[in-house]
This record gives structure tokens, C-alpha cells and sequence, in this order.
């Protein structure tokens, strides 16, 4: 997986430059429109890229939308040349409404990590919130032990898998400093891990 800051007007060439470098196809934004001055939707309309190129949004699909008025939304992007010849594509899941520096919604949080996981995309996952550390870290510690806790499982149905969380926390803030920002947002990946477990044994 890929940690990275939000897309910027300016810079978002270089981000959807970088994703298809990676070899990735899946783009997880988790991010509120309205966080004004941190980061741009460049997920809306048509976006340039630079002279040649553009970012458009074919397709938009609302997987949950709760009374709340939060949602998990799943995006074609396709970027296409000055011709509109379409060059490459991008699929983009985006948890909206998630508070910056604090937890998601924890039913929705497991939601959007089981529609992820069955996403079937070849490529690592490029992840950004606005500073790419906060939110951006919560996810892919969550993401990346509840496979733990799957491959374990798979190999021993009948022992309790262990995952070291603190360990992984290390990891990751040892790549990008400031990854996961919170207590609240350790407590939400502990909760993901949780009811995790609770589907795999039922």
C-alpha cells in the first residue's frame, strides 16, 4: 500500500502520475469535500492534468449512504488525452465525512474495508486523506492486519489469531511520521479488528 497527501489543483499530475507508475488501479480517499484549503476534488467533473490530459469522472456509485448524511462512494476515473481518447483508468473508493484526526463511524469503517478487500484490483492500493498520515494510517493498519488475522485463521481455524498492533503501528510511523494521530483512531482499528474476527468465526 501507498500513503500520500491529497491531490492538489497544482499537483495532480504528479499524483495520478505516480499511482500509475506504482502499477496501481485503486485509488482510497478518505476525505471530506469541504476540508477547504487542505486538499481539491479533483475526483469532480473534468480535471486538467496538463496540456494533454484529463482526469474525468465517468461514473459515480454510492455504495452507503447513512441518515447521517455520511457515505462510501465508488468512482471511475478515467484520464483521457485533448481528444477525450481514454488512456488509462482508475477506480476510486471514498469514505466521506471521516473526521480529520478523528475515528470513523465504526459500522461504516468495516463496511468500506470489506468492499475493499473484495475489490479485486492487481496493483497496491495508492491511500490519501489530506496530510496522508492521520486517517490515511488508520486504514491501512486496519487493512493490512485484518489479513493478518485471515492468513492465520486459514492455517489454524481452531487457535485464536494474534496480531501485534503496536508493532505495526511502529512500522508504519518508522516509513511516514505521524501515522495514526489519535487514541480514537487506534480504538477504531482495534474495533475493526473486533468485529472482524466476530464474521470470520460466526
Amino acid at each position: 500500500m501507498i500513503a500520500f497527501f491529497s491531490g492538489r489543483t497544482e499537483t495532480l499530475s504528479h499524483f495520478i502520475d505516480m499511482t500509475l507508475a506504482s502499477g496501481s488501479k485503486t485509488i482510497v480517499t478518505l476525505l471530506n469535500k469541504a476540508e477547504s484549503g487542505k486538499a481539491d476534488p479533483y475526483w469532480e467533473g473534468n480535471q486538467p492534468l496538463d496540456g494533454d490530459r484529463w482526469l474525468v469522472c465517468e461514473k459515480q456509485e454510492p455504495l452507503v449512504h447513512t441518515p447521517r448524511g455520511e457515505r462510501l462512494v465508488k468512482r471511475t476515473l478515467l484520464i483521457k488525452d485533448k481528444n477525450q481518447i481514454e488512456l488509462d483508468r482508475v477506480t476510486q473508493f471514498h469514505y466521506e465525512h471521516w473526521p480529520d484526526h478523528g475515528p470513523p463511524n465504526e459500522e461504516l469503517f468495516n463496511d468500506f474495508l470489506t468492499k475493499i478487500e473484495k475489490h479485486a484490483e492487481k496493483g497496491p492500493l495508492v491511500t490519501h486523506c489530506s496530510a496522508g498520515v492521520g486517517r490515511t494510517g488508520t486504514f491501512i493498519a486496519a487493512l493490512g492486519l485484518r489479513k493478518k488475522m485471515r492468513e492465520q485463521l486459514a492455517k489454524d481455524s481452531k487457535t485464536k489469531p494474534t496480531v501485534n498492533m503496536a508493532q505495526v503501528i511502529l512500522e508504519l510511523r518508522l516509513q511516514r511520521n505521524g501515522m495514526i494521530q489519535s487514541a480514537s483512531q487506534i480504538s477504531a482499528i482495534e474495533a475493526a479488528l473486533k468485529t472482524h474476527y466476530q464474521e470470520l468465526t460466526a
